[in-house]
């Protein structure tokens, strides 16, 4: 959590304006989130948009959507149609989360799964791109 601390303040301190895209699919998710409204309450909260990035529409984001958009800045649904096959659904707004990227932060311990597949698209991408558990 440190080295997302710095990363996050740093990002913050040292850019015009900032568009942070997290999504809501594991605990890194929840920390990334937090270190960033953490981040925008004790250094600035001018510069930056804190956007949740469902790959479609859940229960939980249909009936909380009040609280989703107190603490999110922005929310982007990017598969409306809840028949999409959930893996394809997720790789899709992965991708798209990458694609809209100038830098793209990960926690990827192992060489499998779909974080790592995102990471290896990335790669691929030629986005600069950080994985915290090397840094």
């Amino acid at each position: 959590e440190d080295k997302l601390d710095e990363l996050v303040r740093s990002l913050l301190t040292e850019h015009e304006y900032v568009v942070f895209l997290v999504g809501k699919d594991g605990d890194f998710d929840q920390i990334v989130a937090s270190a960033v409204k953490r981040a925008k309450r004790i250094y600035r909260d001018d510069n930056s948009a804190l956007t949740l990035c469902m790959p479609y529409p859940t229960e939980a984001l249909n009936l909380n959507m009040q609280s989703y958009r107190a603490y999110y800045d922005e929310i982007n649904v990017y598969n409306p149609d809840e028949k999409i096959y959930p893996k394809a659904a997720h790789q899709s707004r992965n991708r798209n989360m990458v694609d809209r990227s100038d830098l793209v932060v990960f926690y990827v311990e192992h060489e499998y799964g779909g974080t790592w597949q995102t990471m290896k698209y990335a790669v691929n991408q030629k986005k600069k791109i950080i994985n915290l558990v090397t840094k």
